[in-house]
């Protein structure tokens, strides 16, 4: 019967199940008959019903089927007004969201204009004090300039008074200034004068032995002193004004008298020329001036030496050309210093 499709629904299988009650009736009694009976009393127990039951559920399910296709077209009908709805609300949103934006440029454009009259209102107070400031120092400083153009008329006046007394005192330094040239003149001349006398001298020449320049003079060698031209210089206040130097030149003293002896403080090498040979010993070390004394000594003791072995008053021996000294002991020009002769050793 599952071969059958008209067999498949309940109004065939009830058919079905009276014709096999027909057919087990209408035959004899046998084993034959008794099985179809049992298998139609079995198809009508168990088969027939689950038939009945499948037409019933068909039939619900046909309904169902109906019912879900109302409720499917309602559905799309929602779903239709959804979709609009939808984009409703989409379009809704963006004007919300447009609406809220603008919202917001709104409150900061408002945060701003308030901290902006803030900050106004701050500058405003500012001025109001930089003004009051400005209007106090205005009053100081034309109180001030009202000082100095007191103070201006009054030196002003004052000015005017010392233009003559500055004319005054610049003739009188233009008379200073010719005074003190011809001052000066007079002690160039006054100068050039005891320079000549010292150089004509002929008590002041000094005869020198080897290295007897680094010596002081023995007591049979001393020389008067003679005084130099004194110079005095004084500035004499007056009135007003400031003298001019006063310049005295005393030459009172006798032409011949020789100058005073200074000793040469120079160091011993300075004045000795180059080695022209080895020598075997060095004055590294050595003090400047000490040298010089011991020269001094070994020279003084040749003397007294010479003066035990010649008795009676020692002449002067000169033993060269005349040194040329100035007022003060120095040597004017060059003077020779070492040995008469060089000698000259072979190198080593």
């Amino acid at each position: 019967m599952a071969q059958e499709p008209h067999l498949q629904q309940a109004s065939n299988v009830t058919r079905a199940t009276q014709k096999l009650d027909r057919l087990a009736a209408a035959m004899p009694p046998s084993d034959v008959t008794d099985r179809l009976l049992r298998a139609v009393e079995d198809f009508r127990s168990r088969i027939e019903p689950a038939f009945i039951r499948l037409e019933e559920q068909k039939q619900e399910i046909d309904a169902l089927k109906s019912a879900a296709e109302r409720r499917l077209a309602t559905v799309k009908g929602l779903n239709e007004s959804l979709e609009k709805e939808r984009k409703e609300s989409s379009k809704i949103h963006r004007r919300l969201a447009d609406t809220t934006k603008k919202l917001d440029d709104a409150l900061d454009c408002a945060d701003r204009s308030r901290k902006w009259a803030e900050g106004v209102e701050a500058e405003k107070l500012e001025t109001q004090r930089n003004c009051d400031e400005a209007l106090r120092a205005l009053a100081g400083k034309t109180a001030a300039h009202d000082k100095l153009a007191a103070d201006n008329k009054r030196y002003t006046g004052l000015l005017d008074s010392q233009k003559s007394t500055i004319e005054r005192y610049k003739r009188e330094k233009s008379e200073l200034k010719k005074e003190i040239n011809g001052l000066r003149r007079e002690r160039d001349e006054a100068r050039s004068e005891v320079d000549t006398m010292t150089q004509l001298d002929d008590r002041s020449d000094l005869t020198f032995d080897d290295f007897s320049e680094f010596s002081a003079p023995s007591s049979s060698r001393a020389v008067a002193a003679r005084p130099l031209p004194s110079i005095s210089r004084g500035i004499m206040p007056s009135a007003g004004r400031v003298s001019s130097p006063s310049v005295s030149i005393s030459l009172s003293a006798p032409p011949s008298s020789p100058p005073t002896y200074t000793p040469i403080e120079d160091d011993f090498e300075d004045c000795m020329p180059p080695p022209g040979f080895r020598s075997d010993w060095s004055t590294t070390g050595m003090r400047a001036g000490t040298l010089a004394r011991s020269v001094s000594v070994g020279i003084k003791r040749k003397l007294a030496q010479r003066e035990d072995a010649a008795p009676g008053p020692r002449v002067p021996q000169v033993l060269g050309n005349t040194l040329r000294l100035d007022r003060n002991g120095r040597p004017l020009g060059p003077m020779a210093c070492g040995p008469k002769r060089s000698r000259r050793a072979p190198p080593a």
